[in-house]
């Protein structure tokens, strides 16, 4: 079983949050139904998206899928039903096969049930490397070094999961990850995102040596857990 990441973009002419709508209705039923689908969790924009300091474009869905072999094969060859005849609304989609290291795992309902949103919200971030720095290189750094010290300054965090590109099946090349970083209440995000306050400047010097954060994509998500990932062992 894989994970795949994908990132949906709204068209220019579409309303906003019509394609997140979209996304955990009709979408997550193709996903559902289609077979070999392990796990399925669809993150929607948030309207207080721009809070997250780096307004996220047109992007306003972003899904996690756990696939059997089957299904990924599928997604590989761009014939999986999900994937194919994306309404008007969608302008642009990125596919990522990726490999996750959950760097913080919370407690939460072993089965959530589908379609009531997830405690909380979640910063999520679509990250482009910093200037001249190899992909593969940033990748690690953020795992092994930022990881750490991600957990000890960023103390509201309930969940931290670390996407990592290890291939680009559609759409956009210059993403090396996906980070996913989950707060319980809103205290926890404004009260609790740097603690001492002063961290704030030690995680932006780590930052710098990896990502670009001009270049990267960020905004604040709801999340909606459609189907359990069977990865999740229970509590999470």
């Amino acid at each position: 079983m894989q994970k795949v990441m994908v990132a949906l973009h709204r068209s220019d002419d579409a309303a906003e949050g019509e394609v997140a709508a979209w996304a955990v209705g009709s979408w997550g039923d193709r996903w559902r139904t289609a077979g070999d689908v392990h796990g399925l969790v669809v993150d929607t924009l948030r309207a207080d998206r721009a809070r997250a300091g780096r307004p996220p474009s047109n992007l306003e869905a972003v899904a996690a899928v756990w696939l059997g072999d089957a299904a990924l094969a599928d997604v590989r060859a761009a014939t999986h039903p999900a994937l194919a005849d994306l309404p008007r609304s969608v302008a642009e989609r990125g596919v990522w096969l990726v490999e996750e290291h959950r760097q913080k795992v919370g407690e939460r309902p072993a089965d959530p049930a589908a379609h009531v949103p997830s405690q909380g919200f979640k910063l999520v971030s679509l990250m482009r490397p910093a200037p001249g720095v190899a992909p593969d290189v940033c990748a690690r750094h953020w795992v092994e070094q930022h990881g750490p010290l991600a957990r000890r300054i960023h103390q509201g965090m309930w969940h931290y999961t670390q996407n990592v590109v290890l291939e680009t099946l559609d759409g956009d090349h210059t993403v090396f990850g996906i980070a996913e970083l989950h707060f319980r209440t809103e205290e926890d995000y404004t009260e609790r995102f740097y603690v001492p306050p002063e961290g704030a400047a030690e995680i932006m010097a780590d930052v710098e040596r990896f990502l670009s954060v001009s270049a990267s994509t960020s905004g604040l998500f709801t999340e909606h857990v459609l189907r359990t990932p069977t990865t999740w062992s229970a509590p999470r």
